[in-house]
């Protein structure tokens, strides 16, 4: 069998998270590809997609996909048996122009990845496992917004990517920007939700059918993602943000999951509103190397 074989009869049998799941690996490209190594009875999967775009070769996470590269059958391996893992799959890469991909928060900082550029990134991740707590522990000022919101707007679940994203790019165009992800995205990874139970659509409504806010969340066995959001400025005053992203939260500690993931942000505002949930910090990294003087040329070029 390939690794690329061995790693999708890994999957069928053991949890993995979300994003390194085949099938959504397989939303926006079916040559997905997978570096198995293996040392004993342990297994590191490198599991990474290709893009070739104006001839340059490019490894990057695909859209809506906040982590992908390494995953170990035994994350409680010490870090002198990771590392090893590490270096041989490091000496498999195929040559690219370009590798840009965020790793697994469950990866850790501590390992050696060599001739990469390691850059450290921060997400916010939520313990849902006890309710009562995690919402006693929410800030003063989000606990008004919630139960402002709450007494004239509704949450509703609705089959409508298309409302999503009108209200997704409002959020952008209140800042003079353009969606960095495309519509056709958005409808890949949706249809990959519904189709395998791993997603919901959320719009905060208010009394006269005015839609003030929207979110898109997805899940695994054990945690919720944020992927994405948005708000008509014309309602920023409402709460309906807040109050939508606590309901997402509690629909996902019903369903029984132990985390709530924000994804994180390198916007101040919007990480600041993240930090009202009172989330922990937690280290990631991204992994970066541009291996052709042309495609740094073409990057300097393109600022």
């Amino acid at each position: 069998m390939t690794a690329k074989e061995n790693y999708i009869a890994y999957c069928a049998k053991h949890p993995v998270p979300l994003f390194f799941k085949p099938y959504w690996l397989t939303i926006f490209t079916t040559q997905w590809e997978v570096i198995e190594a293996k040392k004993h009875k342990h297994i590191v999967y490198f599991v990474y997609s290709m893009e070739v775009k104006l001839q340059f070769k490019i490894i990057r996470n695909n859209f809506l996909t906040p982590y992908s590269g390494f995953l170990f059958s035994n994350p409680a391996l010490s870090n002198t048996e990771k590392q090893s893992l590490v270096n041989t799959v490091l000496s498999q890469i195929p040559p690219f122009h370009e590798c840009e991909i965020d790793l697994h928060p469950d990866i850790g900082s501590s390992l050696n990845f060599h001739e990469f550029n390691v850059i450290p990134k921060l997400t916010n991740i939520l313990d849902i496992t006890s309710m009562p707590n995690t919402i006693q522990n929410y800030k003063p000022a989000l606990k008004r917004q919630i139960k402002k919101a709450a007494k004239n707007i509704r949450i509703e679940e609705r089959d409508d990517i298309h409302l999503f994203y009108t209200l997704h790019e409002m959020t952008f165009l209140k800042q003079q920007k353009k969606a960095m992800t495309p519509l056709h995205a958005f409808e890949k990874v949706w249809t990959c939700c519904k189709t395998n139970d791993v997603g919901k659509l959320l719009f905060a409504i208010d009394d006269a059918n005015q839609v003030h806010a929207a979110l898109l969340m997805a899940y695994d066995d054990t945690c919720a993602y944020y992927l994405a959001g948005g708000t008509d400025a014309t309602f920023y005053g409402s709460g309906a943000m807040s109050y939508l992203m606590h309901t997402a939260i509690e629909k996902a500690a019903v369903m029984g999951k132990k985390k709530f993931d924000f994804e994180g942000s390198m916007i101040p505002g919007v990480n600041r509103f993240f930090r009202n949930f009172n989330p922990s910090e937690t280290h990631y990294i991204t992994l970066a190397k541009i291996d052709s003087i042309l495609m740094k040329w073409y990057k300097k070029w393109k600022q």
